[in-house]
């Protein structure tokens, strides 16, 4: 590795020649003005003692005693209200506790399933409380985690609505 420099729009940078490239020098260095002296083991910064720096003020122990009804809540902390709701998702997805089978059909369901069971492979058209219809490809076996007020006529697989 060789000091060098390169000039480029009139201006010369400090480069250091690695492998035939030049690449600019960003390296800690010292000196006076007009004089540049890189830092190493051999050169390390200088360092003198000059006038202390005067630090004023109030200071705090190192631990705070904290009190847990003074903090704020961060963002969907676990509240009374987002416990409900933790709740009923948990209990979504527990063991049903009945289940009825479903024929597709243009209309909502009388009953809305915590989720629905697929017994034999294809593709599973629903309908949201939204209105929005959307088409899974679902496998036998598998658990769909919806609960769609309506299973459609496209549906080409076999489902089985589970009630919790």
């Amino acid at each position: 590795m060789a000091y060098s420099s390169v000039t480029a729009g009139g201006i010369e940078f400090a480069s250091d020649l690695i492998s035939g490239r030049h690449l600019i020098r960003y390296k800690l260095s010292f000196g006076s003005e007009g004089s540049v002296t890189d830092v190493s083991a051999a050169n390390p910064m200088p360092i003198t003692s000059g006038t202390p720096l005067a630090v004023t003020g109030t200071f705090w122990p190192s631990t705070q005693p904290v009190s847990v009804a003074a903090l704020p809540l961060p963002s969907g902390a676990a509240t009374a209200a987002n416990q409900i709701a933790t709740t009923a998702a948990v209990q979504a997805l527990s063991a049903a506790s009945s289940w009825f089978a479903i024929t597709p059909a243009d209309a909502n369901l009388t009953t809305i399933p915590a989720s629905l069971y697929v017994s034999v492979s294809g593709d599973l058209v629903v309908r949201g409380a939204d209105g929005l219809d959307a088409t899974f490809a679902v496998f036998a076996g598998q658990v769909v985690p919806i609960r769609p007020a309506q299973v459609r006529t496209g549906t080409t697989a076999t489902v089985i609505g589970l009630i919790v």
